[in-house]
């Protein structure tokens, strides 16, 4: 990644504030349609969902081994005349579509069931707040941090407040385009990314921006961190580069790892890694090990006792040394433990030099 400036010209935002679902005007017939019956089977094995033409909605997903239900306040903002995002009161904003014999909800579809007797109207929904991770998200468009896993990995993309999004392969190589849906209920919010078809990937697949069920996590510098990725404030013109990752999906278990450096790696060069680790969990965690390993060769390896209070960084630096132009793998392994278990802070990834 070498050119800001071509990432920020390829993904903007059309809107970055006001909710979504402020509105209590407007759209009566789509507003008609998705509350005149529910949708989805409400039994063991199926989702269902109930959109009342009074303002309440009611949910209801079975598990292998328990129903669970939701219940709350809904208000939905339309694209066309048949699609849109739905936002509750637990912060979810939802893409949604008027399919023939249902509703695309999410990455699902949900047949049209029985009739619902609540009556309502369009101006009677109450006007809902965007959850402050939506408003991150949309904020602004978002550029790669680094240039390793290029395959798989957009090096920009933008999500719209209307639920659509943007993203750019390899700095316009290959370009995608799709919804998106912001989901609570769980213990950590999700990003669903709905991208259409596309062979972006390099290996022949379909590439998305993100994983399918992507918890995204805004730094307290502003860096997006995803499972496979870190983004930055695509406006921002910097050599800075970074790394920042997770191997665990909730705040409450392992480290998250870091290196910052100047530069794209180049071949036949060097480059000065300060590496960062923090222990997000409430409890204080020790680091046993720090490896590092590029193209096969060790780097760092330390067996450590480095003891790292909740909230606390443990930080240290190296110098990595690049050889002839290629394709490497940059290996990160931080093993930990706290007083109930070991945790394996691991990375890998595909560096172009």
């Amino acid at each position: 990644m070498r050119v800001f400036l071509l990432l920020v010209a390829a993904c903007t935002n059309p809107q970055t504030s006001g909710s979504p679902c402020h509105t209590t005007s407007g759209d009566s017939a789509l507003f008609a349609r998705l509350t005149a019956n529910r949708w989805g089977k409400c039994d063991a094995n199926n989702f269902c969902l109930s959109l009342q033409a009074d303002g309440d909605y009611d949910s209801m997903r079975g598990c292998s081994d328990c129903i669970e239900t939701d219940h709350g306040r809904w208000n939905f903002v339309a694209r066309d005349d048949t699609s849109g995002l739905v936002c509750f009161d637990n912060g979810s904003v939802i893409d949604f579509e008027l399919v023939a014999g249902g509703l695309r909800w999410d990455a699902g579809e949900l047949p049209a069931t029985e009739s619902l007797d609540a009556t309502g109207s369009r101006a009677g929904l109450d006007g809902l707040a965007a959850s402050p991770l939506f408003d991150q998200l949309t904020a602004h468009a978002w550029a790669k941090t680094n240039n390793f896993d290029l395959y798989f990995t957009p090096t920009s993309f933008a999500l719209a407040r209307d639920g659509t999004f943007t993203g750019s392969f390899r700095e316009g190589a290959c370009d995608v385009a799709g919804t998106f849906s912001v989901v609570y209920g769980g213990s950590q919010p999700e990003l669903h990314p709905h991208a259409a078809a596309n062979v972006c990937d390099t290996r022949g697949y379909a590439a998305d921006i993100a994983a399918s069920n992507e918890i995204p996590v805004v730094e307290h510098d502003g860096i997006l961190r995803f499972f496979e990725a870190s983004y930055r404030d695509a406006s921002i013109v910097t050599d800075d580069r970074s790394f920042l990752f997770s191997s665990y999906s909730d705040s409450n278990y392992g480290l998250v790892v870091g290196a910052k450096w100047q530069h794209d790696f180049v071949a036949s060069s060097t480059s000065h890694l300060d590496i960062t680790i923090t222990n997000p969990t409430p409890r204080a965690q020790t680091i046993t090990k720090l490896s590092l390993m590029f193209d096969g060769q060790p780097i760092v390896d330390e067996m450590l006792q480095e003891a790292i209070p909740p909230g606390g960084t443990y930080a240290t630096s190296t110098e990595l040394s690049f050889g002839a132009p290629g394709i490497a793998a940059l290996l990160v392994d931080v093993e930990s433990q706290d007083d109930r278990q070991s945790y394996a802070n691991y990375h890998g990834y595909s560096v172009e030099l």
